[in-house]
């Protein structure tokens, strides 16, 4: 896991670095929040519903000028799964090289849409099944941001977030289970602009 982690994180940077270059400002950003709806479709069973849950994330960007931002970005999600009469979760930990774009207004708030591709992990601990996998996730995210201070914005977003597809071995053998899972995440966030 570790070194998968690490190949999509020197992968992200390598994305970042060319228009990155021309960058007049770098940026951190992090933000916290909660999935408010999702699902975890298992092949062959049924579809269970994703319960509220943490999100963290956290990301280092570059301003492109002309409303272009982009961004490596860690994403943590950890939600409980909807299944009657047992305990279920689902964990999914990932890493997206993330572009941004925001639209130029009057208004105080300046919305913006993006999209991001990455490498994760899902984890699925549930009756059927306790194990991982890693492989291919993507999200499109949307929200408004609103400077409080020079270099300091405020960030409101939205999420969809899809995990990468998880095929685990079944508690007791048998046929391996495959499941897809996907999260509508609401959060709120800190953006820090370098040398502002």
């Amino acid at each position: 896991m570790l070194k998968t982690l690490v190949g999509a994180a020197a992968a992200a940077l390598a994305l970042m670095s060319a228009p990155a270059a021309f960058a007049q400002d770098w940026y951190v950003r992090g933000e916290i929040g909660g999935t408010v709806d999702g699902n975890v479709d298992v092949s062959g069973v049924r579809e269970f519903e994703l319960d509220s849950g943490l999100v963290v994330a956290g990301a280092l960007g570059a301003d492109l000028g002309g409303g272009l931002r982009v961004e490596g970005e860690l994403v943590y999600l950890d939600s409980d799964v909807d299944i009657p009469g047992a305990s279920a979760d689902v964990q999914v930990t990932g890493l997206f090289a993330n572009l941004a774009y925001d639209f130029a207004t009057d208004w105080p708030v300046t919305p913006y849409v993006g999209a991001g591709i990455g490498w994760a992990q899902t984890e699925h601990n549930n009756p059927l099944t306790r194990d991982d996998d890693t492989n291919f996730a993507w999200q499109v995210k949307g929200g408004f941001g609103w400077e409080l201070s020079p270099g300091v914005t405020l960030d409101a977003n939205y999420r969809y977030l899809s995990a990468p597809e998880f095929e685990g071995s079944r508690i007791g053998g048998g046929a391996r289970v495959e499941a897809d899972t996907d999260a509508h995440v609401l959060s709120l966030g800190l953006r820090y602009k370098f040398g502002m």
